[in-house]
């Protein structure tokens, strides 16, 4: 089977697989499996450490230099992730890895017709395949109402209208980044019946991202400087809780606009 792939390296430099020469044959992408650690003949948990998976690639070009500067070229855009020590991704449909590139093994080669019969192993240490989703929440998005009584306590009160709607997520809990656009004052956000809010002040022209993967909270000033929020979080509540799967009711002020991304985390790429 030939499959299309790319991979784009850390300062989003591409090779594409399956057109222009390079193809991409049989390989193990999508097959995955979990380390587990047991007490007393009883799983305690499960667990996944460094990843490697092999890509058998075929060169074919139409002359001995064009090979030689397709090769040259792939070794350049991963080597310059490994100097780095920076990531690249692997991207198959939706889903991208997070990886190195880090060995490309030739099989057997003919110079002079510029055929190339190789392996690449891709190396990670995040071996979950992740697809994006941002939604956008503004006072349109949502219906409003008022005086909201909710069935549990709040560590701080919503104003009336408020506004509710809707989010949908995957199968599993996912990671995000939250992203709230000033001007808002002690902006404040459920999702799921958990509370997601900072204290301070966001200026027109600034906005605020939480990322729940780097545990950071930044604020980014209208001139791009960015200053650690993370001190003004409500500690009464977890800022950085995963989003619930399914569907999840979303409730704030209506005062603000933001983004919500999620990280959807699969063990291969989705089939389609």
């Amino acid at each position: 089977m030939l499959e299309k792939i790319i991979f784009r390296n850390h300062i989003n430099e591409e090779i594409q697989f399956g057109e222009g020469g390079l193809y991409l044959n049989n390989n193990d992408l999508h097959s995955y499996g979990w380390d587990y650690i047991s007490r007393n003949d009883k799983i305690s948990f499960f667990t996944r450490t460094i990843v490697e998976k092999v890509l058998p690639i075929r060169v074919k070009c139409d002359s001995r230099n064009a090979g030689y500067q397709l090769m040259n070229d792939l070794m350049e855009k991963a080597d310059k992730d490994i100097l780095s020590k920076e990531p690249g991704k692997l991207i198959v449909g939706d889903y991208y890895l997070n990886c190195y590139l880090s060995q490309n093994t030739k099989e057997s080669y003919d110079l002079q017709n510029g055929i190339f019969y190789a392996e690449l192993t891709v190396i990670t240490d995040q071996p979950s395949w992740v697809k994006e989703t941002t939604q956008k929440f503004d006072p349109g998005s949502g219906g409003s109402g008022q005086n909201l009584d909710f069935p549990f306590d709040f560590p701080y009160d919503f104003a009336s209208p408020s506004y509710s709607t809707q989010i949908q997520n995957g199968f599993s809990d996912s990671e995000f980044k939250l992203i709230i656009y000033g001007e808002v004052t002690d902006p404040a956000i459920t999702i799921g019946g958990h509370a997601y809010q900072i204290t301070g002040h966001v200026d027109d022209n600034e906005y605020l991202v939480i990322d729940s993967r780097e545990k950071t909270i930044t604020l980014v000033e209208e001139d791009g400087t960015r200053v650690n929020w993370f001190s003004k979080r409500n500690r009464a509540n977890y800022i950085f809780q995963k989003i619930p799967s399914g569907t999840s009711d979303v409730l704030w002020s209506g005062e603000f606009t933001f983004d919500v991304t999620l990280f959807e985390e699969r063990s291969e790429p989705k089939w389609t």
